[in-house]
């Protein structure tokens, strides 16, 4: 039973991720991440480490795209909620499995939409930087993108979940995300999802370097949380 269940669920992320992908409306997404790239002031400065270059770009484009992502995954997360698609709520597993299914597609199909954006960073940063340094930027692009979207993707399901009115849960995922997005803070904010221009951390030094980790760490737990709760509501 328990493998049958995992050959479904991993059928089930296939057929989702296709969904999202193929999705003319998520195409939007890929756009405004190169748009929000090339328009942002510090695509200019290529000529500097390709760590320095990358955080500088990547927290721009988080900030903003997550906003549009998270409203795009509640919506996605919806779609199959009405009577022509009951099946795939029939049992209470599949329901778990349903939710978890959701989370990994839209996680991966972001990181899909997003790869462009990353691969034009690291070409750009080629003739200032040697191999080492381009992988260390990669890595920090990762660094900053996991608990991010993570944590936006955890949220934006469960307000589908809760609030299965798409309308309704899109405004909602909006405001959440846009007030805990682009508030007036000055770092460090733990609480803030998208770190901005952390450079302690790229250097490694300073007090902002362990309160930027945390920062991860924190949104990482944060997102898993989320996730398991909506399981849980799922369940009932």
């Amino acid at each position: 039973a328990g493998r049958t269940e995992m050959k479904y669920i991993l059928q089930q992320l296939r057929y989702q991720l296709k969904v999202f992908l193929r999705d003319k409306t998520h195409w939007v997404m890929p756009v405004l991440s190169l748009v929000l790239l090339v328009t942002n002031v510090g695509y200019k400065d290529k000529n500097i480490l390709s760590i320095i270059y990358i955080n500088y770009n990547a927290s721009h484009i988080f900030l903003y795209l997550s906003i549009v992502y998270g409203a795009m995954c509640t919506r996605f997360f919806l779609l199959e909620v009405n009577e022509d698609h009951q099946i795939q709520w029939s049992r209470p597993l599949t329901r778990q499995g349903f939710v978890l299914v959701k989370y990994l597609s839209s996680l991966i199909g972001i990181a899909t939409f997003l790869l462009p954006s990353l691969i034009l960073l690291v070409l750009r940063g080629v003739p200032f930087n040697n191999t080492a340094n381009l992988l260390h930027g990669i890595g920090h692009w990762f660094y900053l993108f996991v608990p991010t979207f993570s944590f936006v993707t955890a949220f934006s399901i469960l307000v589908g979940l809760v609030i299965p009115k798409m309308a309704l849960a899109v405004g909602v995922t909006l405001v959440g995300l846009a007030g805990a997005g682009m508030r007036t803070v000055s770092w460090p904010d733990m609480l803030k999802y998208v770190p901005y221009r952390s450079y302690s951390l790229v250097f490694g030094f300073g007090p902002e370097r362990e309160v930027m980790q945390f920062n991860r760490v924190f949104f990482i737990a944060v997102s898993a949380m989320i996730l398991f709760l909506t399981i849980i509501l799922a369940h009932w």
